[in-house]
């Protein structure tokens, strides 16, 4: 998902280290936004999605044949917490020394992979980075909006894993909890992850 600077000598510019994001689309599949979240799907599986290195939706349709992980839980507001907590351990558990960077992102938004990348570049996975559009209001200064996206460096994905079960530093697995992005936030702040704002000096995303 980004190039990494990674120099082997003085004398070389540097060489590129591909780096790979694994995108989850995190979606709420309700009745009445049924066809949206298709044409959501088939939209960015034909776009933005074919320029990551590998992608996974998180919800399953029927209609229409997309990479899909079956975290076994039933695709309603109240299991999203249930749903990343599910989704990072996954991805500790299988890929995480397959990528470096994870991006986490809903069915509504686009990305510009090639900016991405370029944002991406000066950091190292192998570092505690947790990247996204913080949230501005007290007291919920601390965490990034899901619905822009957060990306996760392999370090931090580690870390947080790690952590999950310790409900000292990350809330426990419940169906009360609908707000995904928040206590992320919370596991990322007691750990001492660093937060990354990417939006620019015009405050865009």
């Amino acid at each position: 998902m980004a190039l990494y600077r990674k120099y082997t000598s003085k004398t070389t510019i540097f060489s590129l280290v591909v780096l790979i994001g694994l995108v989850f689309l995190l979606q709420i599949s309700l009745p009445e936004i049924q066809d949206i979240e298709i044409n959501s799907k088939i939209h960015i599986n034909s776009t933005w999605a074919q320029r990551c290195n590998k992608f996974l939706f998180l919800s399953y349709d029927k209609k229409i044949d997309l990479p899909y992980l079956d975290l076994k839980l039933p695709d309603t507001r109240k299991q999203i917490w249930n749903k990343l907590r599910k989704t990072l351990k996954w991805a500790y558990e299988n890929e995480l020394n397959n990528y470096d960077f994870f991006l986490r992102a809903d069915d509504d938004t686009y990305y510009v992979m090639e900016n991405l990348r370029f944002m991406l570049l000066p950091y190292n996975p192998n570092k505690p980075y947790y990247f996204g559009a913080r949230f501005k209001i007290l007291p919920y200064d601390f965490y990034m909006s899901g619905g822009a996206g957060i990306i996760l460096s392999r370090e931090a994905l580690k870390q947080i894993a790690e952590s999950l079960d310790n409900s000292t530093i990350c809330q426990p697995a419940s169906e009360v909890r609908y707000h995904d992005d928040l206590h992320l936030g919370e596991c990322v702040a007691n750990l001492g992850i660093t937060s990354v704002d990417t939006r620019d000096n015009l405050v865009r995303l």
